[in-house]
């Protein structure tokens, strides 16, 4: 339900989905933006569509999802790969599974059925994922 929430809601936007998980309390998407200024109501559009999906599902109408969010800009393609491996190695990091390709919820099979297991391990042994901090700055 999230993922295709998400789809759509980029999509519309005419955004682009790099790199996605979806664990059991928080998701992590990479993503090229049509326009960096539309990133709040985007998410507020996720978010909103995707809680009353969830809250609907699970019979809780009213219930809060999301709580926030928070986000970074990718500087270059280094930074680009090492969050992209930050957000596969996620279900590993918390104990979801012992490898990514375990994880279903997760844009690292789609990359291992495009791309191959060579050339995951290349990024990762040339990117390694990077620890993403929450900024205290708001």
């Amino acid at each position: 339900m999230l993922f295709n929430t998400i789809c759509e809601i980029l999509k519309e936007n005419s955004s682009e989905l790099h790199g996605w998980v979806i664990l059991s309390n928080h998701y992590h998407i990479l993503t090229k933006l049509r326009d960096a200024f539309l990133l709040p109501e985007i998410i507020k559009k996720i978010h909103g569509k995707s809680a009353v999906l969830l809250n609907k599902f699970s019979k809780q109408l009213g219930r809060k999802i999301w709580y926030a969010y928070w986000d970074e800009c990718i500087r270059d393609e280094k930074d680009f790969y090492a969050k992209l491996n930050y957000i596969h190695f996620n279900p590993v990091k918390h104990g979801y599974v012992d490898a990514p390709e375990f994880y279903k919820c997760s844009s690292y099979n789609f990359y291992l059925g495009i791309e191959g297991k060579g050339w995951l391990e290349n990024i990762l042994k040339h990117f390694p994922p990077v620890k993403v901090e929450k900024s205290d700055d708001f």
